[in-house]
């Protein structure tokens, strides 16, 4: 029975669970269409101090029109261990105030686990979200923890993302030119 809220009998909280992701077949509708990013890739620090970066998208269509509801996320976590990192790069479906996932690439170690499968078997590395669907990435396995640029021109790639702009490294440096001083 769900608890009862408020100064009245009647009142009843429900909370019905609701995945974090949209489904399969409709992440895939998503994909197949040509979407376009436009502007350099900019790396803000959120929260300040963080090992964390981000950069926003607004999501343009070929007629150059804003595509209600999706928006796209790159992020990035700047490790001091050498090979290891945390990259994610994740369009978004907008439905009312929450953001659903409807594609991402995930960025870890070989060596680290990122994932349990449903029967609890251990999954490692990088992988992919297609909707509510998560599986290994084929074909990426030369791309490294290192090479957050070419994981990032894998995921346009994937996700049908058209992209012009300049990109610059994420991290405690992003943007910076080196003055040799």
């Amino acid at each position: 029975m769900a608890p009862t809220i408020g100064f009245r009998e009647g009142y009843t909280l429900r909370v019905i669970p609701e995945s974090a992701s949209i489904s399969e077949d409709e992440a895939k509708a998503i994909l197949a269409q040509t979407k376009e990013i436009v502007g350099d890739v900019e790396w803000q620090n959120l929260p300040k101090n963080s090992a964390f970066y981000k950069a926003n998208f607004v999501v343009y269509d070929e007629r150059d029109a804003t595509v209600p509801g999706l928006t796209i996320e790159l992020s990035y976590r700047h490790s001091a261990v050498p090979g290891d990192c945390n990259h994610k790069f994740t369009i978004f479906k907008l439905k009312g105030s929450r953001r659903l996932r409807a594609y991402q690439i995930e960025v870890y170690p070989p060596t680290r686990q990122s994932h349990k499968t449903e029967d609890g078997k251990a999954m490692f590395g990088p992988h992919q979200h297609i909707g509510e669907k998560y599986e290994p990435i084929d074909g990426a396995a030369e791309l490294t923890c290192e090479e957050h640029e070419g994981w990032m021109r894998e995921f346009f790639r994937r996700g049908n993302i058209k992209f012009s702009g300049h990109y610059s490294p994420p991290g405690p440096h992003a943007g910076q030119m080196d003055l040799g001083i």
